[in-house]
């Protein structure tokens, strides 16, 4: 039955206005060939069913199914599919990358409407802005992100040039502040903002309190180029020194936006979330981009427009 019907569309296709009478005219197309259960010898098999053809197989296939893969006309691989020998042909369609996803986040906060942003798939804006991006690193060589320099501050004494991630929460945060207008992948609050990896985690997404102050150091040593800092980590307890190392920067006009800490309890006990000189954002579930709190689960189950459980 399947391969009956399979041949009458290819069958139909002949009929198409699309289609060129006579076989020397007829555009060749790529097909996949997949041969019945049957079949012990995929290679002669092949070469069998296309002996009339005058082509060759391109591809053989013989671990998870047994056929082969063949340039032929749409005419020729309507016969092919009619024989006793092939279970079915299916056109060798393209695939490509999923294109551009906005996130409910992104659509959240205004960015996808916003005109001064442009967000259309196109890379033709970029934010003019710079992030530094303490966590684990970026990905320096991401193709969806604007990435302007790094530094690594996790062994010391000093931050030295490098940066790139290994953990990958860096990179994943990267992508949510200015992942790139390009079609691909996602896009960013900021599309295209110059992003600076200041690694402060390590392979294992743990870091040091020293670490963190080599990092928020370096910042304050470029003020004048830092527009805002990310920090999506966090500790039980306080820090003098945390704080006030924020604050230097703060006082040389430096915003610094921190996780809450992800880990449902008071963001008053961790830090830097405790901090009043960070702007402190908790997760929120979001399942369609609007208030309301109407947006259907997709993951999981937690209720749309409250903190993420």
């Amino acid at each position: 039955m399947r391969r009956a019907l399979v041949a009458s569309l290819f069958l139909c296709a002949v009929t198409s206005p699309f289609s060129v009478a006579g076989a020397a005219t007829a555009p060749v197309e790529s097909f996949v060939v997949v041969l019945h259960p049957t079949t012990t010898a995929v290679a002669s098999t092949a070469d069998a069913l296309l002996a009339s053809t005058g082509e060759a197989a391109t591809s053989m296939f013989e671990r998870s199914f047994d056929g082969f893969a063949v340039d032929l006309t749409v005419q020729q691989a309507a016969v092919l599919a009619l024989d006793p020998r092939v279970d079915i042909v299916e056109p060798d369609i393209e695939f490509h990358a999923d294109a551009q996803t906005i996130s409910t986040g992104v659509q959240r906060v205004g960015a996808a409407t916003n005109p001064a942003l442009q967000i259309d798939g196109v890379d033709t804006l970029r934010v003019d802005a710079d992030v530094a991006i303490l966590d684990s690193g970026i990905d320096l060589q991401h193709p969806d992100l604007n990435v302007a320099g790094g530094v690594d501050c996790v062994l010391g004494p000093t931050c030295i040039a490098g940066g790139d991630d290994v953990f990958g929460h860096g990179t994943h945060v990267a992508g949510m502040v200015g992942a790139l207008d390009n079609g691909i992948g996602v896009v960013g609050v900021a599309p295209g903002a110059r992003l600076w990896a200041v690694k402060v985690l390590d392979s294992n997404g743990i870091g040091s309190l020293s670490s963190i102050l080599r990092g928020l150091d370096w910042v304050l040593q470029h003020s004048a180029t830092i527009d805002v800092v990310n920090m999506s980590f966090g500790a039980p307890g306080t820090s003098t020194a945390m704080f006030d190392s924020i604050q230097a920067s703060t006082n040389n006009g430096v915003m610094f936006a921190v996780a809450a800490g992800n880990s449902s309890v008071d963001a008053s006990t961790v830090v830097p979330a405790a901090f009043d000189n960070v702007l402190t954002v908790s997760a929120l579930a979001d399942f369609d981009g609007l208030p309301g709190g109407v947006g259907a689960a997709t993951c999981g189950a937690d209720v749309d427009d409250t903190l993420a459980n």
